[in-house]
């Protein structure tokens, strides 16, 4: 059924190459209205799509170039956002713990485990620990040093004195010992193996979670795919929009309601802004009519 429609799409552009520069094909002029109707449709309906996913990608956006910085794969970004976001059920949460773990440059096995821990600590302690805000106070310790936020939390929860364990990161020779020192710290309060026995236990959370990601991703593939096509649309109706206003701006529609303007003057002015209607149509319809149809041909052989 696309193919045949496609084919009469195609047939709509083929009359229209012959269309004069007056009303007399008025049949191709209501063939036009159709395809831009079509159109319209379409872009109505994709710009929903759009507009679901825009944030998703902006944030997936910021998060390839953070990775990217820190030197991480694609594979090793998606495998780390991958868990947070089974866990946590929110986009924006998941990248920033995920960007604020990556800046630490781990190698990814150990940014594994971190990762662990982060998720430990939060089925511990709850939502007065946020992942986010730990992930970030993690990262803060560990580029300056010294015990600071959220992290800071975890320590004093589990009774341990900061002044030691600040005492512990002023002797490491470089980051990669203090990362391996507050990993110890979290291993040692069971935070690792609390983070992976929630993983464990609550597959079914992951797994829906998992699901919503995927649809986010697929969707946002998509409209990534049409942005273009709306875009295009978004433009010509801009442009029509505009080509009307010039035309009716010389019709004093204030002026006939107020009775300042004589109903044959009003005549007149109304007379001139639709023959620069016609004409202007007459001009372009056959270009309006070939674009309509590469529109809608497009999408309907992207969903073949």
């Amino acid at each position: 059924s696309a193919s045949d429609l496609g084919e009469e799409f195609k047939e709509v552009a083929d009359d229209s190459s012959d269309f004069g520069g007056s009303f007399s094909g008025f049949g191709d002029f209501l063939g036009a209205g159709a395809i831009i109707e079509v159109a319209k449709g379409i872009a109505d309906s994709i710009g929903g799509i759009i507009d679901e996913t825009k944030e998703y990608r902006k944030i997936m956006a910021s998060l390839d170039v953070s990775s990217s910085a820190a030197g991480y794969s694609a594979d090793e970004t998606a495998a780390s956002y991958e868990k947070l976001y089974s866990v946590l059920g929110d986009d924006q949460t998941a990248a920033t713990a995920t960007a604020n773990l990556q800046a630490l440059k781990l190698p990814q096995e150990q940014l594994a485990e971190i990762t662990n821990a982060a998720i430990g600590a939060w089925a511990t302690y709850g939502d007065s620990i946020p992942i986010d805000s730990l992930s970030e106070a993690i990262n803060e310790t560990i580029k300056t040093g010294n015990v600071t936020g959220a992290f800071a939390d975890v320590l004093n929860w589990a009774g341990q004195n900061e002044d030691a364990f600040n005492e512990k990161l002023s002797s490491a020779a470089d980051e990669a010992d203090r990362a391996n020192i507050v990993l110890q710290a979290m291993a040692d309060q069971g935070l690792i193996k609390a983070g992976e026995a929630w993983q464990q236990n609550n597959q079914d959370i992951q797994k829906a979670n998992q699901a919503q990601l995927d649809f986010m991703e697929n969707s946002s593939q998509l409209a990534a795919s049409f942005s273009p096509l709306v875009t295009a649309i978004k433009e010509a109706s801009a442009n029509a929009l505009g080509f009307l206003a010039d035309a009716f701006s010389g019709v004093d529609f204030g002026g006939i309601v107020d009775g300042e303007t004589s109903l044959q003057e009003f005549s007149g002015q109304l007379s001139d802004a639709i023959a620069s209607v016609a004409s202007g149509l007459s001009m372009n319809l056959p270009s309006m009519i070939q674009t309509g149809t590469q529109m809608v041909g497009a999408v309907i052989s992207g969903i073949v």
